[in-house]
């Protein structure tokens, strides 16, 4: 009970997978998949819609990914890129339906929607289990896919 409060008082658990994870819908090894999935969307949202740096003229307008604002190409934006591409492309090679993945993103990127019924809360649970054998991360597997076959990004 006394690590429930405590859980409570850390403001991810303010979140609509934070609130899944409190009620006993995701396991902690999911609830860590999404807070990691959070971090990969949040920072492939800052590579693809970064505003210049140079105070001198600012410029507000998005530039190309992977674009730096001296014109040279800025590989921390490109790797955030690709790496959430390719963990996207995995999700969709374990066999993972659209609407198990669109249910991730949504429930995890700041969007904040919880599922709409026991199907899509389904999804979500198998997506953030893939996940975190992608990740690397440790604990339960959906039955629906074999951990063992699963390629782990180097």
């Amino acid at each position: 009970m006394d690590a429930d409060i405590r859980l409570v008082h850390q403001s991810a658990y303010g979140t609509s997978v934070g609130r899944l994870t409190l009620q006993g819908k995701l396991n902690e090894t999911q609830y860590a998949a999404a807070l990691q999935w959070a971090a990969i969307a949040q920072k492939r949202a800052r590579a693809l819609d970064m505003p210049s740096a140079d105070i001198k003229s600012p410029n507000l307008e998005p530039r190309s990914p992977g674009s730096s604002p001296n014109g040279s190409s800025d590989k921390a934006s490109r790797l955030a890129i690709l790496r959430f591409d390719r963990l996207i492309s995995d999700l969709r090679a374990l066999g993972l339906t659209k609407g198990s993945i669109i249910a991730m993103r949504e429930c995890c990127e700041g969007i904040g929607r919880s599922p709409a019924g026991f199907i899509e809360l389904v999804g979500l649970r198998d997506a953030l289990a893939a996940l975190a054998i992608l990740l690397g991360l440790t604990g339960n597997a959906p039955s629906a896919i074999n951990a063992s076959s699963v390629v782990r990004p180097q």
